[in-house]
């Protein structure tokens, strides 16, 4: 997993959003390539979610259902879990408290 490609793919994604806010295809193009980067390995991932900002965990989190899904780990869950609080933004917390709620049924 590289961090910076993640973080190049979130400043495109968000470069793209704001140029065609109803473009659902490009978003699914970004979103995809996250995952790519992200469901290389496990480790990695928890490492990244635990160490990147506030806007980059936003980003990240469209794709943590899917990441559960393929990953099928309890660590995962538990390290989005901790990264619930670590920002003091009502929007992010709630963004991961439902994604959260859809990771769990995957185990």
């Amino acid at each position: 997993m590289n961090s910076e490609v993640i973080k190049r793919l979130i400043e495109i994604g968000y470069k793209q959003w704001q140029d065609e806010p109803d473009n659902e295809v490009l978003w699914e193009s970004t979103t995809n390539k996250i995952f790519n980067e992200l469901s290389q390995d496990l480790q990695s991932t928890l490492d990244y979610i635990d160490s990147c900002t506030a806007k980059e965990l936003f980003y990240v989190s469209q794709v943590f259902e899917e990441l559960s899904e393929h990953f099928k780990s309890q660590r995962l869950i538990d390290c989005v879990e901790r990264n619930i609080t670590r920002f003091d933004n009502p929007e992010l917390q709630e963004q991961l408290k439902m994604e959260l709620k859809y990771m769990k049924m995957y185990l």
